[in-house]
């Protein structure tokens, strides 16, 4: 009787370990000290806020939560893709290595793991001034504080004037490498605009350098996931320092392509940034009605 009764327990004991929410979850927690993100495992540690220059603490995002000053948490990721438009507007994941060509018509997806502040960024070269893709008056009301698991693709969202195959980002005539700056960090950085009144702005290359030069290099970077084949993981793998990702998407412009026409050149127009300056942009002239709202 005795026998029985101790089998009994071992079999309610087994049953509440096969039940219990950390088997149901799998993989999730199967891995103990890592969190799940785009079907990754990402490492989750005790994050303490690093003091940093020009950073502001304290804040209240959108979504409702205030950053900790001591937590545990999955340290910083993000996924990039890269969208190529077709002339009907919609668009398909494209491979970023690839070569592209003046004309070629793209836009890009990033999505974080946290709730934090993100700005994207396009330049000519690292050593030339930026245009602001993100923030921008055309998604979210212009702010940058953007909640976790939220794909975010630029350009979207345009005015009902523009054609849905002209709201992208345009390759220009010039070939040469187009970077894609990404800033997502846990805290806002001033430097960075907290929200856009216009749809594009502008920022210097000495302000992007004094901020590249704040981060920390140790970022690892993963090709694939478990929802994109072609997609890019980095993750913040500094864990005295997990404060922001600063990372740099470049993409290989070949000019003309041997097998289309010639494509307008791109033009500079005067847009307002966030801080109620006059700055000059570029665009294309197909989108320079998205420039002068």
């Amino acid at each position: 009787m005795r026998g029985k009764k101790f089998s009994f327990r071992l079999i309610a004991i087994a049953a509440a370990l096969l039940f219990s929410p950390a088997v149901l979850c799998g993989s999730a927690t199967a891995q103990g000290n890592d969190s799940l993100f785009v079907g990754r495992p990402v490492p989750v540690a005790v994050v303490t806020r690093k003091v940093k220059p020009r950073r502001r603490i304290g804040r209240k995002r959108s979504t409702g939560t205030v950053r900790k000053a001591v937590e545990r948490t999955p340290l910083l990721a993000v996924q990039l893709r890269l969208y190529k438009v077709r002339p009907d507007g919609t668009h398909a994941e494209t491979n970023p290595t690839s070569q592209f060509y003046a004309g070629d018509r793209l836009r890009l997806g990033v999505t974080a793991n946290q709730d934090g502040y993100l700005t994207i960024i396009h330049q000519r070269g690292a050593d030339q001034d930026g245009q602001i893709l993100f923030p921008t008056s055309l998604i979210e009301e212009g702010r940058n504080d953007v909640p976790k698991n939220k794909e975010y693709i630029v350009p979207s969202n345009c005015p009902p004037g523009i054609k849905p195959a002209d709201c992208a980002y345009v390759m220009p005539e010039a070939g040469g490498q187009e970077l894609f700056t990404i800033v997502f960090s846990r805290d806002l950085i001033a430097d960075l605009p907290e929200k856009a009144i216009t749809p594009a702005g502008a920022i210097g290359a000495a302000a992007l350098r004094a901020i590249e030069g704040e981060v920390v290099k140790q970022l690892s970077q993963t090709f694939g996931t478990a929802n994109s084949r072609y997609a890019v993981l980095i993750i913040n793998k500094d864990r005295q320092d997990n404060e922001e990702i600063f990372a740099r998407f470049p993409l290989t412009n070949r000019g003309p392509s041997p097998i289309r026409g010639s494509v307008q050149q791109p033009t500079f127009v005067k847009a307002k940034t966030a801080r109620g300056k006059l700055v000059k942009s570029i665009a294309s002239r197909r989108s320079l009605r998205i420039a002068k709202l």
